[in-house]
């Protein structure tokens, strides 16, 4: 998720604060999808997580764009790291018994917190949502290693440099995650110098084509946003209609495709989002404000609601498996609701939300003033007290 670098209420609004709204939106999006397939059957969640159209069944919900706000969290997940890598750059350049619980707890942070680990499962049990964290920070050494090792080369070298970066990481070897953090390194590089009027020449041909450029880096972003994601069988993307010709393009080398196709979906929105006028004004409201600030919290935080509140909630309006029958029969039904409506948009799924959703805020606020805000600052105050005065920046 990056770090916490969205406003505070009352504060003017800084150049990239699309960015906050835009990471903030994303955050939504990863608690909305969660929520989706965590109430619903498996039999209907497949819909949501394949084409419009798959085997003969047309949902609204499943339609190219309509479908990045039911089940958009991993186009969101791949959206954080690209603007991480931006946000990184941009500051580098400017149930048992309690004890036994807590041992437990102890042992597997323990682990988990070991960036570098190899095998074993890649999340905590405690909070299977934070599988990023690791990357997030992996990536974070990518970008101030590659800013560090390119700081005295001059322009050009260092945008091709960066270039090969992505590439590599990308194409040559299965790096999928860190071509996201390059590639966000990349575009801060080229927003500066464009800020700067000192974008490289190769550029200067397409500025009379650049608002057609804009929208269609935008509208290909959110196709390719809705990349089914049922499996990692490339043969499986072939049957959803609409993917059979684009299932070539995957790299040989990507084990799984859809974050192949995440990476240019989310590189191209965090492109075209400060150049779409009225995009860009939707990220600044207050909301995706509100939002972009308690993002990290609220990734943390919704897991553990859907998992308590969410699961009894859900059962007792109807929504009832397996685990909620066995768990807590006496919930189950005690107040069902219609199940009418288009998938995704159920009455009995979201209303459970008029309580879910202002529960999960307000848990991200405390979190984010209570932990995020504090962990911040005190890394700040730290730094300045291990470096009495401020080095000079390094040459460009």
């Amino acid at each position: 998720m990056g770090l916490s670098i969205a406003k505070e209420p009352g504060q003017k609004l800084r150049p990239t604060a699309y960015l906050d709204g835009l990471r903030g939106f994303a955050a939504f999006l990863v608690y909305w999808h969660h929520h989706q397939l965590w109430a619903r059957p498996l039999e209907q969640s497949k819909f949501l997580e394949t084409a419009y159209g798959f085997e003969g069944q047309y949902y609204f919900a499943a339609l190219p764009g309509i479908r990045t706000f039911f089940y958009g969290g991993h186009f969101a997940v791949a959206t954080f790291f690209v603007i991480s890598g931006f946000v990184l750059s941009v500051m580098a350049m400017d149930l048992a018994t309690y004890g036994e619980e807590l041992a437990a707890w102890f042992v597997e942070m323990k682990n988990f917190s070991f960036i570098f680990k190899e095998g074993g499962v890649p999340w905590p049990s405690y909070n299977f949502h934070l599988w990023s964290i690791p990357i997030e920070f992996r990536g974070s050494i990518v970008v101030y290693t590659s800013i560090l090792a390119l700081s005295t080369c001059t322009q050009t070298a260092r945008l091709c440099l960066q270039v090969g970066l992505v590439f590599y990481f990308l194409y040559i070897v299965d790096g999928w995650y860190l071509s996201m953090f390059a590639s966000g390194t990349l575009l801060c590089d080229l927003d500066l110098l464009a800020r700067a009027s000192e974008l490289p020449s190769i550029f200067r041909p397409l500025r009379s084509y650049k608002k057609a450029i804009i929208y269609a880096m935008f509208l290909v972003s959110i196709y390719l946003g809705g990349i089914s994601a049922r499996s990692d069988n490339i043969e499986d993307l072939r049957q959803n209609p609409g993917w059979y010709y684009f299932s070539f393009l995957k790299p040989h080398v990507v084990s799984n495709y859809k974050w192949f196709f995440l990476f240019w979906a989310a590189t191209f929105l965090v492109v075209s989002v400060r150049h779409i006028p009225w995009l860009c004004r939707f990220f600044e409201t207050r909301f995706c404000q509100f939002l972009g600030r308690v993002s990290y919290s609220l990734y943390l935080v919704h897991g553990f609601i859907i998992c308590t509140l969410g699961d009894r909630l859900y059962a007792a309006v109807g929504w009832v498996n397996d685990y909620r029958a066995t768990n807590m029969p006496d919930l189950v039904n005690i107040f069902p609701l219609p199940m009418a409506g288009p998938l995704g948009l159920e009455v009995a799924f979201l209303v459970p939300h008029i309580v879910l959703l202002p529960v999960t805020l307000y848990c991200a606020e405390l979190v984010t003033r209570a932990f995020d805000q504090p962990s911040v600052r005190f890394a700040q105050w730290l730094f300045r007290r291990a470096t009495p005065s401020r080095p000079e920046r390094l040459p460009a």
